[in-house]
């Protein structure tokens, strides 16, 4: 139970340098990598030193131990949707959504990380969950990854998605007759579907 919570809450940020390097450049912009896990309490997992020991992340260890561990960051909300949004854009949600305590949209004169990254040379990817205001599965929308500065995007916009049951078939025999969820079929990539039997 706990691996498919932990994917259902996981997305990636991932920048990679495209911006040529001159011959004996001095400075490199550096890959970034942002990892959000949500409902986590502090020191859950490695490479935090007081983790709880019943717990082993090796992992999550080495990426710690190869970058920057940050021990007092704290987020905008309590819970995935609204925290999300105060990660992406650098901003207290509830400053263009009044009811952003679950969902908030993202207007078109609110940034994203990715944004900036992409206008300072990177290419940007976004892996995993996508649930930013209520315009679940629509690829036509702001919310949606490819609309707020991402190259690449591979994952679910809702707010859960099943770990297993990925694939064309299983939506088929199973349909969300409201729209709203999105707990089983493809996953969203780019402007289509990618169907895991």
């Amino acid at each position: 139970m706990i691996k498919y919570f932990i994917f259902l809450s996981l997305f990636f940020v991932s920048c990679a340098n495209k911006v040529p390097k001159a011959e004996n450049s001095v400075s490199k912009k550096p890959n970034i990598l942002l990892i959000v896990i949500d409902d986590l309490g502090y020191a859950d997992f490695e490479p935090f030193s007081n983790h709880d020991a019943k717990i082993s992340t090796p992992n999550m260890k080495r990426i710690g131990d190869a970058g920057r561990i940050f021990t007092q960051a704290y987020t905008t909300a309590p819970v995935c949707s609204p925290s999300r949004a105060g990660i992406i854009t650098g901003k207290n949600q509830f400053r263009w959504d009044k009811a952003a305590g679950w969902g908030p949209g993202l207007p078109d004169s609110v940034k994203t990380i990715a944004e900036y990254l992409k206008e300072a040379g990177y290419a940007t990817a976004r892996i995993g969950k996508n649930d930013l205001g209520k315009n679940f599965h629509k690829n036509n929308v702001r919310e949606y990854p490819l609309l707020h500065g991402y190259d690449e995007f591979l994952g679910f916009s809702a707010h859960a998605h099943d770990f297993w049951l990925s694939s064309k078939s299983i939506k088929d025999r199973t349909p969300d007759p409201n729209g709203t969820s999105a707990v089983l079929g493809p996953l969203m990539h780019n402007m289509g579907e990618k169907s895991y039997d």
